[in-house]
């Protein structure tokens, strides 16, 4: 069921891309992590708040049809985030939750882990480190998304 609602509001995200174009003056829209090991950067991060809760997504998506252009792709999530405001949140599966799509709508869910969010006008930023279940493991993570 929770990857059903993930695959959602990725999809609702990625819909929303081409209004992420930001002036060259502005923070570029992004998402940055080292996976195992290895760099990853996402060109693209978007935010949406549904009910309570923040949904952020960032990867690398192509701005006409929305389908990620390569994996993977980070997706976090903030329950409870009304009134929004910074903080940091410890992963807990239930209401604060990340996962990582690295093999088209396969998604690993975070077993622990933290997020950050360091701004959130007028864009959110913030940073997150997790562990999936599968004990892939993502630290130095940082995000700018567009404000929801």
């Amino acid at each position: 069921m929770i990857r059903g609602i993930v695959i959602a509001i990725a999809a609702i995200l990625i819909v929303d891309l081409d209004s992420c174009k930001k002036p060259s003056d502005q923070l570029q829209l992004s998402v940055r992590a080292t996976i195992n090991g290895t760099p990853f950067f996402g060109s693209n991060c978007v935010s949406t708040l549904l009910g309570t809760a923040l949904f952020i997504t960032g990867g690398n998506f192509s701005d006409s049809t929305g389908v990620p252009i390569t994996l993977p792709t980070i997706g976090l999530i903030i329950d409870t985030h009304h009134p929004p405001a910074t903080g940091t949140f410890v992963i807990d599966t239930v209401q604060y939750k990340a996962s990582l799509d690295s093999t088209t709508y396969v998604y690993l869910q975070a077993v622990s882990g933290s997020i950050s969010l360091t701004s959130i006008s007028p864009q959110i930023t913030g940073s997150f480190y997790f562990t999936c279940s599968d004990s892939t493991k993502i630290i130095n993570g940082t995000f700018t998304a567009k404000h929801y």
